[in-house]
């Protein structure tokens, strides 16, 4: 089990399965490496891990405020991933994981937010 903090997105909160109902915002939950891989996925739509192992995201980092700023901030993070490491791409989609992104940012990007901002490219 390992702590993570996760982000919240859905204003109502979500449900997670096997944890419970969450409020909207961050929590830190005690996850099993199944867990995580399951909120990495697309299935856990409305969650971002926003801290995972020694990949803290940046406490300066601003999430833009317009959709089109946050749109090209997901596409220039995007542009900079490794393409060879797995662990940051979907199997399904081939596009990279919510958690990929919100490290790579520093503050929570939603599966919703990266595919729009991909289909705006």
């Amino acid at each position: 089990m390992a702590k993570i903090k996760v982000f919240i997105a859905p204003s109502n909160g979500l449900s997670l399965p096997e944890l419970g109902h969450f409020r909207h915002g961050e929590h830190e939950l005690e996850l099993t490496s199944a867990q995580v891989a399951q909120l990495e996925s697309d299935d856990a739509e409305g969650v971002s891990i926003v801290k995972s192992g020694s990949q803290a995201p940046s406490s300066e980092a601003i999430r833009p405020v317009s959709d089109v700023d946050l749109s090209a901030a997901i596409v220039a993070a995007v542009a900079q991933l490794d393409q060879t490491n797995a662990a940051l791409w979907t199997q399904a989609a081939g596009v990279p994981t919510t958690a990929a992104l919100s490290n790579a940012l520093g503050y929570p990007v939603t599966a919703s937010e990266r595919d729009a901002a991909l289909l705006a490219v």
